[in-house]
């Protein structure tokens, strides 16, 4: 079975690896450099319990993907000798207004219906646990089995891994057209005229997934802008990840805090505003009054597929053998290893291990119709 998997973010290198490790004989081919859009720019949050907004069968894909996370570290690191600073130490949501009380208390609720671990932390437990918090906190709430990672370090081991185990990763390739005929997929049709034939193709272009305008349907996914901050701390100011509700703060093994983001529809807009920057500065600066003492190293930006219902993409579409692994929005770190697995068991035996109907393109198709 030949496979060309689209894309070279998180998404593309974790299917193409995964297919490799089932015998399928892969080629990634990436626009421009693999790992270097959203993929490198990401917090690595992974925070179903965190960032969910109630039960259903997202929070179920997300959680199920986040178990996988010490497994998947671990031989990727044995695989392949390279670094993940992958730190499963829990992480806090701080309550400062009404609003924010009243939204912990909801989330507070249904988790502890739903059987999750949730803990809520009085003031003084947080500042004990982190002196550094604004003592204005009024309290809070800890997930200790939410986690996170270096984003840029799991893609990198990923393609690395990749490539070890046989897949031909090609960069510079930008993918304008898909081959199909009579329903079924022969391949594509690259920016420079080549053609790349296949039996499978993957789309894990992320937030270019609708690289074809003449495909018989559309792909909803559009590029949703996010900008965040880099500190380089020479001492530490957080153990663990902490999230209020203007600004998260994300502090990395090697001295770096992650302050984001913004969620901006502008399209391809690569440009760093100051309004922006400014704001999350003071938004982290109100979860840490000493950063008011710091500069920021970096601004960055990303790009993070989002469909309209901020649902991933996944699974079959009405071309046979096309498949899509997409739309993650600001889930493709934590659903990677998941989205994996799930595409793999499609392409090779027919049917994934959890329901991929809550995220197929027919719903979209449906509404059109």
């Amino acid at each position: 079975m030949t496979v060309l998997v689209i894309g070279g973010g998180i998404i593309g290198c974790a299917v193409a690896e995964s297919l490799a490790r089932a015998n399928c004989r892969v080629t990634l081919l990436e626009r421009g450099t693999v790992g270097t859009e959203a993929s490198s720019v990401a917090a690595g949050l992974l925070a179903p319990q965190l960032e969910a907004h109630g039960p259903g069968p997202f929070l179920d894909l997300c959680l199920a993907s986040r178990a996988l996370f010490p497994d998947v570290v671990a031989r990727l690191t044995r695989d392949t000798a390279l670094p993940i600073d992958f730190q499963p130490t829990g992480l806090y949501f701080l309550v400062f207004t009404e609003e924010d009380a009243r939204e912990a208390d909801t989330r507070l609720t249904w988790q502890v219906q739903r059987g999750l671990q949730i803990q809520r932390l009085t003031r003084e437990e947080l500042l004990r646990r982190e002196p550094a918090l604004n003592p204005s906190v009024r309290w809070g709430l800890f997930f200790p089995e939410d986690h996170q990672v270096d984003s840029a370090q799991l893609t990198r081991a990923y393609a690395e891994a990749a490539r070890r185990r046989g897949v031909t990763i090609i960069e510079g390739v930008e993918v304008k057209q898909l081959r199909h005929q009579r329903g079924r997929v022969h391949g594509v049709i690259s920016d420079d005229g080549r053609t790349w034939e296949a039996s499978i193709v993957v789309d894990a272009a992320g937030s270019w997934a609708a690289f074809d305008p003449e495909l018989p349907f559309a792909i909803p996914v559009e590029p949703a802008k996010g900008q965040l901050l880099v500190y380089q701390l020479t001492h530490p100011l957080l153990k663990r990840a902490v999230k209020s509700s203007q600004a998260y703060c994300i502090p990395r093994g090697d001295g770096r805090l992650i302050v984001g983001t913004t969620v901006e529809f502008v399209g391809f807009d690569r440009q760093i505003t100051a309004e922006a920057s400014t704001r999350l500065h003071h938004a982290a600066a109100a979860v840490c009054p000493q950063l008011q003492q710091h500069s920021y190293r970096d601004a960055l930006v990303n790009f993070r597929p989002a469909t309209p219902d901020r649902l991933p993409l996944l699974g079959a579409t009405p071309i046979k053998n096309f498949y899509l692994a997409t739309g993650h929005f600001r889930n493709g770190i934590l659903l990677a290893p998941m989205t994996a697995q799930l595409m793999t068991d499609l392409m090779t035996t027919g049917r994934a291990s959890i329901s991929l109907e809550p995220f197929s393109l027919t719903r979209f198709l449906e509404s059109a119709a």
